[in-house]
């Protein structure tokens, strides 16, 4: 999670969403943890060393005075990216998802782990520009420029429009049951 300084907002960041570019875009106005290891801030960039509660923070229950704010994204879409970037040499998608993950579990959590319904805003991935401006005009701040970080870190298919297409009925079947929270919670559909 980053706090914005003047204690506005917070911004949670969903793995594989948006979120190194969004927390890059908003470092200015964020208030920097003075405890983080610098070790981890060299190992995952910058903004690595804003957030507080560690990087994916689990979503409060309550607001309290800040204003909540988190991206979304399809969760096939995001299955495969996560796919991409942490799978074992050769792994297919299937024997990634029902391998344990864990330390890092992390990578395998519901959306719903790092955000739900009350926040104030939560934005989607596939509207990700426009969403953000949004969200800057919710937390009364101007839109400062979104960056693309994290491009050049995955290896394999790309995650073009036809995304779909390295889904098999049982992969499809199999993240629709696992990620069923965040498919019924945020309106997502397997064709979106």
């Amino acid at each position: 999670m980053l706090k914005s300084i003047d204690g506005t907002f917070a911004f949670y960041h969903v793995p594989k969403t948006g979120g190194q570019s969004i927390s890059t875009a908003l470092l200015s106005l964020m208030v920097p943890n003075p405890d983080v290891d610098p070790r981890l801030v060299a190992l995952s960039g910058p903004s690595r060393d804003y957030h507080w509660d560690g990087m994916h923070t689990p979503a409060p229950a309550g607001g309290g005075k800040r204003k909540r704010c988190a991206f979304v994204r399809n969760p096939w879409h995001r299955a495969l990216s996560r796919w991409r970037i942490y799978r074992k040499t050769g792994e297919s998608f299937m024997a990634f998802w029902r391998r344990p993950h864990g330390y890092n579990i992390n990578i395998t959590r519901p959306m719903l782990y790092y955000c739900n319904p009350s926040f104030e805003f939560i934005g989607r991935f596939e509207n990700l520009a426009a969403d953000f401006v949004r969200m800057c005009e919710l937390v009364g701040i101007d839109p400062p420029e979104l960056p693309h970080t994290n491009q050049l870190l995955a290896s394999g298919p790309v995650l073009g429009p036809d995304w779909r297409s390295l889904y098999d009925d049982e992969s499809r079947r199999w993240i629709a049951k696992r990620f069923a929270g965040d498919i019924d919670m945020f309106g997502y559909t397997f064709e979106e």
